[in-house]
């Protein structure tokens, strides 16, 4: 646009459609207006023999650069949308200096092997792989480590406290009945039974 803005998608269809209607119905207005556009000098020397000019090939050949920036207006627009969210979606990230690399190689692989997936969800998932691939970044796997850590504490403060018992016990004489599986106790019990 003259301010130098984007064209919304909608307005490069709109002037992509109103220039084929020109070339349709005013195709010499339209080729001249394109010939000077293009800085194409259309007036002839009068001691030359005007060219024969394929009107049929002049309103391809607008037709596919009008196709052409309207192609690069999309980009360009879906280009600064996607820079815009990847910024709003950076700026609460902690670690997105350390994975920025990261991410933007999983964002890669994920646009060759899931075309259909938006950039959004591109995003997010690209962001969960690189600090997978960072596990002392991920707060999700730190908060498992220290949880793991903490019952593997409870879990051998519980045995010591078990094996004070069985010491304490055995220290003071009385003995403790050993609990047997129910082979053992049938096996003793025939044993008594038999005599042997």
């Amino acid at each position: 646009m003259p301010d130098g803005q984007t064209m919304p998608p909608q307005s490069v269809i709109q002037h992509l459609l109103t220039a084929n209607h020109i070339l349709e119905t005013n195709p010499r207005a339209a080729i001249e207006w394109l010939a000077r556009s293009k800085g194409i000098d259309l007036e002839f020397d009068q001691q030359h023999a005007p060219q024969q000019i394929d009107l049929e090939q002049v309103r391809q050949e607008a037709r596919q650069e009008m196709l052409q920036y309207m192609q690069q207006q999309q980009r360009v627009a879906e280009e600064q949308q996607a820079e815009s969210y990847i910024k709003q979606f950076a700026a609460d990230k902690e670690h997105w200096p350390a994975v920025e690399s990261q991410v933007l190689y999983h964002i890669l692989a994920l646009k060759g092997t899931h075309p259909e997936m938006g950039y959004q969800k591109i995003l997010h998932t690209a962001y969960d792989r690189a600090l997978a691939d960072c596990p002392e970044l991920d707060p999700k796997a730190k908060e498992k480590a220290q949880s793991e850590l903490q019952e593997r504490k409870r879990r051998a403060a519980e045995a010591k406290r078990l094996a004070s018992i069985n010491v304490s016990s055995r220290s003071t004489g009385k003995s403790v009945p050993v609990r047997k599986d129910m082979y053992s106790e049938m096996a003793d019990v025939y044993d008594r039974i038999t005599g042997g």
